[in-house]
C-alpha cells in the first residue's frame, strides 16, 4: 500500500490562491495586475486564470446573482460581488506557531531577508497570536538591523530585485588573500547559519556561492546581470528543505578542487598537506548532488553515503560509454 504524499495537491494550492485573491484586492484597491502578481507570488498569466476561475464561483444557488464578479485589465481589478470572502485567512494555532519559527530562524539567518522587516512580522504575528496591544508592534518598528553583514545584505538583495550586477572584494580563509571580482547575482541562500549568494562568477566563469560574511566590499555595477544560458542554479543543494531533511555527504577534495571548499558549504574534517581534503556537504535532492560531484572531473571522491557514491558511479560511467 503506497504511502499518502504530503505535498499539497495542485486543487489545494489552487483554493489557498483564489482564497487570497479577493482580500488582496479589496485592501489594496490600487494594485495592477503585475503589481499583484509579485505579491501573490504567481505570474501575471497565473492570476488572470485565477481571476477568471472565481467568476465561476459563488454562494450556493449558482444563479448569476449569486455569482463572484470581477472586472479587471492590466491596471487593476474591480469586485463588484465577492460572495463574502474579504477577509483573509486566519491562522490556527498550529500555523501560527509554525510560522513564528520559521520567522525566528530568519531572524538568525543575517543576509537572506530584510532584518527589520523579519523583526516587524515577528511582533505582529505574536501581537495576533496573543492579544497584544499595538505599543509592541511600534515598539519594534523601528528596530534596527545590527547584522555585521547588513550592509553587504542590503546591497546583494537590491541587486537581485533589480537585475543589476556587482562588483565584489571576497576573503578566502583557506589562502589568507582577498580577491576582487564582477559576479551576476542569481539567489540568496542560508544554511549552516551562513547567507550565501550565489552567482555567476565572470572571473571564475563559473558558478560559485559566496558568504555574506566574507564579503569586504560590495556595491551595485552600471549594468544588468547577465547568468550564461547554460548554467543551472544550484536549487537542488537547499531545495527548500528543513535541516532534517537534508542528507550528509562525506567526500575528499583533492588538490584541483581546492578552491571549492572556500565557494561551496562543505565542513573540513581533516586536511593533509599537499593531499587530499576530508569534507562534509548536505544537500536535498541526490540528482543534483550527483552532476555537482561529476562537475569537478574526478577531483571530489565520494566517501558516503553508498547509494551517493553508487549514483555517481552509474552516472560517470553511462557518460564514460558514449565515447566508446
Amino acid at each position: 500500500m503506497s504511502t499518502p504524499s504530503k505535498q499539497p495537491t495542485k486543487q489545494m494550492q489552487r483554493l489557498a490562491r483564489w482564497l487570497n485573491v479577493i482580500p488582496y484586492f479589496r485592501t489594496h484597491p490600487d494594485a495592477d495586475l503585475e503589481r499583484a502578481a509579485a505579491d501573490l507570488g504567481v505570474t501575471v498569466a497565473q492570476l488572470r486564470k485565477d481571476l477568471t476561475g472565481l467568476t465561476m464561483c459563488g454562494l450556493p444557488g449558482m444563479f448569476p446573482g449569486d455569482l463572484i464578479e470581477i472586472d479587471y485589465d492590466e491596471s487593476g481589478v474591480d469586485i463588484g460581488f465577492s460572495a463574502k470572502i474579504d477577509r483573509p485567512l486566519k491562522l490556527t494555532g498550529p500555523e501560527a506557531a509554525s510560522l513564528l519559527l520559521a520567522l525566528r530562524g530568519l531572524a538568525d539567518s543575517p543576509g537572506v531577508a530584510d532584518p527589520a522587516a523579519v523583526l516587524r512580522a515577528i511582533a505582529k504575528l505574536e501581537a495576533a497570536v496573543a492579544g497584544a496591544g499595538r505599543d509592541t508592534v511600534a515598539s519594534i518598528d523601528g528596530a534596527q538591523p545590527d547584522s555585521p553583514v547588513a550592509g553587504v545584505a542590503a546591497t546583494v538583495r537590491g541587486a537581485l530585485r533589480d537585475g543589476r550586477a556587482l562588483h565584489l572584494r571576497y576573503y578566502s580563509a583557506t589562502r589568507d588573500s582577498t580577491t576582487e571580482r564582477d559576479v551576476d547575482p542569481i539567489a540568496l541562500d542560508t544554511f549552516g547559519g551562513h547567507s550565501y549568494l550565489q552567482a555567476w562568477c565572470r572571473t571564475s566563469e563559473g558558478l560559485r556561492m559566496f558568504r555574506l560574511d566574507r564579503i569586504d566590499e560590495v556595491h551595485e555595477l552600471d549594468e544588468p546581470a547577465s547568468v550564461p544560458q547554460h548554467v543551472e542554479p544550484a536549487a537542488g543543494l537547499f531545495d527548500g528543505a528543513a535541516a532534517d531533511e537534508l542528507t550528509t555527504a562525506t567526500v575528499e577534495v583533492g588538490p584541483g578542487a581546492a578552491w571549492a571548499l572556500e565557494y561551496h558549504p562543505f565542513t573540513v574534517l581533516s586536511e593533509d598537506a599537499g593531499g587530499p581534503v576530508a569534507a562534509t556537504m548536505q544537500y536535498a535532492t541526490e540528482d543534483w548532488m550527483v552532476r555537482f560531484v561529476l562537475s569537478f572531473g574526478g577531483e571530489l571522491t565520494v566517501r558516503g553515503p553508498e547509494s551517493l557514491a553508487t549514483a555517481v558511479a552509474r552516472r560517470a560511467a553511462a557518460g564514460l560509454a558514449n565515447y566508446s
